[in-house]
């Protein structure tokens, strides 16, 4: 597959790249840059989560791109239908590598990798990092990165803050695949690493999330059933 070729894959399942030129540059210099992946384990996987993620991860092993998927089971904490035990979260996770298996994704050539290990083994730099990407922000710039919708709990103006570190951590990294709805803390990430003159400034690329299907969403609770088709939908 040829340089261009590899490139284009990367931008195929980016709706956005943070930045494409240090992409461009990435892919001509390095044979097999390290894609990481960002997943937070969840009772109910809707086909974005499960169909389309399957289908880029697939598409970056195939194009030769080293593929690692951080399931942030520390996040989870925050979702009420799991609670807060790590052992319930992590079966929960299992549950959704079973799902990617049967939607195909090529697991064998993806390594799983657990954000709440990664933690405890790094524990005496991991939280330093955390509270520095905290001294280094102001409330208003953690405020415009919110993990919910409606009430802002106190929570999300720490979760911010844990996803720079948890991204920032991985030194490997080359290049960071998120959601859309997390851009403005990869601006706080990519933002830190120009300020503290860290190397490891991640690029990232940003899936579109699908549109919601309520009419008003606004006017829904975050977990309503009806945002979304969901694998496990029998209609």
């Amino acid at each position: 597959m040829s340089l261009v070729e590899r490139f284009s894959v990367l931008r195929s399942i980016g709706v956005e790249c943070i930045d494409e030129d240090e992409l461009r540059l990435l892919v001509d210099r390095k044979a097999a840059p390290v894609c990481y992946v960002w997943f937070v384990p969840s009772p109910r996987k809707d086909i974005a989560q499960g169909i389309m993620k399957t289908i880029y991860v697939n598409k970056m092993v195939s194009a030769g791109y080293t593929v690692k998927i951080l399931i942030a089971d520390w996040f989870a904490q925050t979702n009420y239908e799991i609670g807060s035990d790590l052992n319930k979260i992590r079966t929960v996770g299992y549950c959704n590598t079973e799902v990617w298996k049967a939607a195909g994704m090529d697991l064998d050539r993806v390594e799983l990798i657990w954000l709440s290990d990664v933690m405890n083994v790094h524990a005496a730099n991991f939280w330093p990092l955390v509270m520095d990407i905290g001294h280094k922000n102001t409330l208003d710039g953690i405020k415009r990165a919110p993990y919910g919708l409606g009430i802002l709990q106190a929570t999300e103006l720490l979760l911010p803050c844990l996803q720079c570190a948890g991204m920032l951590f991985q030194k490997e990294v080359d290049i960071w695949v998120l959601d859309m709805d997390q851009r403005e803390v990869s601006v706080l990430a990519r933002k830190y690493c120009e300020d503290t003159k860290r190397g490891n400034k991640p690029i990232i690329l940003f899936n579109n999330i699908l549109p919601d299907l309520l009419e008003y969403p606004e006017e829904a609770g975050v977990c309503d059933p009806a945002r979304a088709i969901y694998i496990e939908d029998d209609e």
